[in-house]
């Protein structure tokens, strides 16, 4: 019977003794409730690098001491990983490229912030090279991960609680933009306006941020002339006057009067001069309005 009792209130000691070295935490405190990986991906034109960060939020109050996770990009390579200003100065390391040959993505691990982090912070920044044939619009799927071992990541007070799943972005394919100057039409050359042209894709944007797509005919400006044809006299009507003062301007040594005569309305067939030819033209313009 002593022994009986003896052994139980041994386990009573025992089972106190466990609970008393298991870390005490604030319902609010668990950090699968309050840590967050996050991406933010930063377009890049094909042929290029793009840029995004990893970062960890919603920090309990007692902060992290230790963070490790997977960084994979679906059909790009990230080629490399900086340190970001939001880690301590010291305290960390990092473990990657493991495999720049790798068409999937590459693997990065973020290791041991041994200082602690007690705050909202960017943990690394990853470069990805965009291949030279993507098309513009595609995205390419950033996935973060934490690592299987919850020893990787860990709160300062010795709770082992690893967020349930990590979070996904995107590196998205951007235009190869070339700007156009506005250009003004002649009688000899159409004008455009100004416009931006994808070299990539060939499609046409009104906006440096190519937010706005445009059709190829609208960036033309065809020329206007400001003077109607056979409106010799500049009135805006087509009439007897228009041919009388045309054949008058034919006539050499005519002096045109300061007002009331446009020449480029009477040089129908624009030589430069005024002839019968220009007489005749004026009339069968007349007669065709009529």
């Amino acid at each position: 019977m002593k022994k009986r009792i003896f052994a139980s209130i041994l386990a009573v000691i025992m089972m106190f003794s466990v609970v008393a070295f298991v870390p005490a935490f604030a319902e609010d405190q668990e950090v699968s409730d309050h840590v967050l990986l996050a991406t933010d991906g930063v377009a890049g034109p094909a042929g290029t690098e793009a840029r995004f960060t990893v970062s960890v939020a919603n920090v309990p109050e007692c902060g992290l001491s230790s963070v490790r996770f997977n960084v994979k990009v679906e059909g790009a390579v990230i080629t490399a990983v900086t340190p970001d200003v939001g880690l301590p100065e010291s305290g960390y390391s990092v473990v990657g490229p493991l495999d720049k040959a790798a068409t999937d993505g590459v693997n990065f691990m973020w290791v041991d912030i041994t200082t602690g982090i007690t705050g909202d912070a960017a943990l690394a920044s990853f470069t990805v090279a965009i291949p030279a044939d993507a098309v513009c619009g595609a995205e390419y799927t950033i996935t973060v991960s934490i690592s299987d071992d919850p020893q990787d990541f860990t709160a300062l007070d010795g709770t082992t609680d690893v967020p349930a799943a990590g979070s996904f972005g995107v590196v998205q394919v951007d235009h190869t933009l070339n700007h156009v100057e506005a250009k003004e039409a002649t009688k000899d050359e159409d004008g455009n306006i100004e416009y931006w042209v994808c070299e990539s894709c060939g499609k046409y944007f009104s906006d440096a941020e190519a937010t706005a797509e445009i059709d190829a005919e609208s960036v033309v400006v065809v020329y206007v002339s400001p003077f109607k044809p056979a409106d010799v006299n500049g009135d805006g009507k087509l009439n007897s006057r228009d041919v009388v003062l045309v054949m008058k301007a034919a006539i050499p040594g005519f002096t045109p009067p300061e007002t009331g005569y446009v020449f480029e309305a009477a040089d129908m067939n624009g030589d430069g001069k005024i002839n019968s030819r220009d007489v005749v033209a004026v009339m069968k313009e007349i007669l065709n309005q009529a």
